[in-house]
């Protein structure tokens, strides 16, 4: 069955216009329409139809005017943002095609080398100004529904959020009395290293595949070899092999950290000896 998307226009007179980077459309009487052969289904703006919002002409005449505001060098395909417009007016319709049957694919981006402070350079990857394009609409529509989501302390990769803004967060913080200090965790970490070990002796003993490679280095261990071949052949889990006496015995907490396991005990006790 054959699905296609069309709009369809009511009360058309005295409606308002709208501007757009290519046709005109009224604004607030467009709705969007499934037709299935011989049936019309009305397509709800909400969770569950996000790819309509995306591919609504409102949406993708914002993220054109988004994508002309930023301006920005071309991709890959040297099209500078002056010759999107063009472009839009010749392909938008195999553009919106491709999106829809899921044959759209990206262009790889333009790697670009700029200086840092540091006389460092940084790598800088420019996507073509259609698959921007593409991005900002998808941005637009999925934005708004993830931000709730997100506490209001959070500063990380947001709009109009930066390092700046949560620097002056802390310091409103810190204005208004409160104290941060290292808290008494002492417990929890040594609950957490002991699972870690566990976890690194499972990964080592699973790492030693062979009957024969766990009998000799349990031997080298020091495990005499009756005991070796008796665990080097059972059938135990990794897991609950990972917490017995035998590997505790043989890999000992002071051999994993000669082989440079770190453990976060001890970076506490760097940080707050008492």
């Amino acid at each position: 069955m054959k699905e296609r998307m069309q709009k369809t226009l009511s009360q058309v007179n005295g409606c308002p216009k709208r501007n757009r980077s290519e046709t005109e459309w009224y604004g607030g009487v467009q709705t969007f329409m499934w037709m299935c052969e011989d049936n019309i289904v009305e397509v709800p703006f909400d969770k569950e139809h996000l790819f309509e919002q995306i591919l609504s002409p409102a949406n993708l005449n914002r993220a054109y005017k988004a994508v002309m505001r930023n301006k920005g060098c071309g991709g890959i395909d040297k099209m500078s943002c002056e010759h999107l417009l063009p472009w839009l007016l010749t392909n938008k319709d195999e553009l919106i095609r491709s999106l829809m049957d899921g044959s759209y694919r990206s262009d790889p981006v333009k790697r670009v080398a700029i200086p840092k402070d540091n006389g460092k350079m940084r790598l800088l990857g420019i996507p073509t100004v259609v698959d921007r394009l593409v991005r900002q609409a998808i941005n637009q529509v999925l934005t708004p529904i993830y931000e709730n989501q997100f506490s209001k302390t959070s500063y990380g990769f947001r709009p109009r959020r930066g390092c700046h803004d949560a620097l002056r967060g802390v310091q409103r913080i810190i204005n208004e009395g409160y104290i941060y200090h290292l808290a008494n965790m002492k417990r929890l970490l040594l609950v957490t290293d002991e699972w870690l070990r566990r976890r690194i002796r499972m990964c080592i003993w699973k790492a030693w595949k062979k009957v024969k490679t766990k009998v000799a280095n349990l031997i080298r261990f020091g495990i005499n070899k009756y005991k070796a071949y008796e665990w080097g052949n059972t059938r135990k889990g990794y897991w609950r092999i990972a917490d017995s006496y035998i590997l505790h015995r043989a890999i000992t907490n002071e051999h994993l950290c000669r082989a440079g396991y770190a453990t976060l005990m001890g970076a506490y006790l760097e940080w707050h000896p008492k």
